[in-house]
């Protein structure tokens, strides 16, 4: 018994076994739909502990959005229903690579397509209360 933990630590180790969770990780799953609208997209994870997640060419750090500051407002255009999501910060809360170039954004306006208005915010809700601390503004 005492033998094959070691052996098995040992594997662990060495990287011959891989522990995977059972279930997707709900944060990442929350953050994805807060940014995207859509389940089963998904976020690169740049750094879980600071909450920087990356969508194609945009990260996002929120860490730095003013949590107290951020605004939902449904909005319907023809092509179908989006919330509009504010964010501001005091450092930057998004970055685009743009033609090979870094672009820090300190305010910025998602428009997140889904027709659940609640459920985006429920979802940036539990970011919040789940992981992410954000900053709160003085006012």
């Amino acid at each position: 018994m005492v033998k094959a933990m070691i052996m098995l630590v040992a594997a662990v180790l060495l990287g011959a076994v891989t522990v995977s969770p059972a279930h997707a990780d709900d944060m990442i799953q929350a953050v994805s739909f807060a940014i995207t609208g859509r389940d089963g997209s998904t976020v690169d994870v740049v750094d879980k502990k600071n909450c920087v997640f990356r969508m194609g060419a945009r990260t996002y750090f929120l860490n730095n959005i003013m949590t107290n500051s951020i605004t939902f407002q449904p909005f319907t255009r023809q092509m179908g229903n989006y919330t509009r999501v504010g964010i501001h910060g005091k450092s930057k809360v998004m970055e685009e690579v743009y033609q090979g170039v870094a672009q820090p954004v300190t305010d910025y306006e998602l428009m997140v397509e889904s027709p659940d208005h609640a459920r985006i915010i429920r979802a940036w809700q539990y970011v919040y209360a789940h992981g992410c601390k954000g900053m709160t503004s003085p006012f």
